[in-house]
């Protein structure tokens, strides 16, 4: 029971293994707003960000069944308008004037910078497409970042090393102390292999009562010896 354990455990920890070396469970830390469209082409779209920037909140929200999910914000660089959807609990902070360390996703929103973009130039009077390609399209989210899921497997991963780690330990304690071997002691058996064979080979010396073909009846146990196993089951008292 134990090695089956043990490789269920370890295939655990090796799935999770593989599930974190995937880009879209891996967080990478974002230095440059210049980067942004670097790191969604190169699919490094999970980012942590320090928001020292002078963000403005540009009016508009993402808006879902439940409410509002995010509020869009601006970093106006001069040369690029960066957008970012904050959570309400980042806006708050954002609006105080703290700086905060977010880890969000970018993803590209073409629809919504475009929209953004033609909102700015009509409110500033500005002519069609004067501000074309001003906003950019690639949008820092803070509520698409997959923290859940991320979570989930970083928990899935340390308890099923903590698992191994048991297992391993139950293994080294029950090979020292036989008596202490659950799969033994829960079948009413022997405390050891060797301890069995010595009691088996009594029983069917001195207590046998029948035998019909592969099954074997002693006084205390039914035997079954299959091909690959022998399967012992405990006579109920008379």
């Amino acid at each position: 029971m134990i090695i089956p354990a043990l490789i269920i455990e370890a295939s655990l920890v090796f799935i999770c293994i593989q599930l974190k070396s995937l880009d879209e469970n891996i967080t990478y830390q974002l230095n440059s707003l210049d980067d942004i469209p670097i790191y969604y082409r190169l699919a490094k779209r999970n980012v942590s960000l320090n928001l020292d920037y002078d963000l403005v909140y540009s009016g508009f929200d993402m808006k879902t069944d439940d409410g509002i999910k995010g509020r869009y914000y601006y970093m106006d660089t001069n040369d690029k308008m960066y957008l970012f959807i904050l959570t309400n609990e980042t806006s708050k902070l954002i609006d105080r004037g703290d700086a905060v360390t977010i880890k969000a996703t970018i993803s590209e929103d073409e629809a919504s910078s475009d929209f953004i973009e033609s909102e700015y130039t009509n409110e500033m009077k500005l002519g069609n497409n004067s501000l074309d390609g001003y906003v950019e399209k690639y949008i820092v989210s803070e509520p698409e970042y997959p923290a859940r899921r991320i979570i989930l497997i970083n928990y899935t991963m340390a308890a099923a090393i903590i698992m191994v780690i048991i297992t391993v330990l139950y293994f080294i304690v029950a090979a020292v102390f036989p008596e202490l071997n659950m799969l033994f002691r829960l079948k009413g058996l022997a405390s050891s292999r060797k301890k069995l064979i010595k009691k088996l080979d009594k029983e069917m010396k001195d207590r046998l009562i029948s035998a019909e073909g592969s099954v074997y009846t002693t006084d205390n146990y039914i035997i079954k010896a299959n091909v690959s196993y022998i399967d012992i089951e405990k006579r109920p008292a008379h």
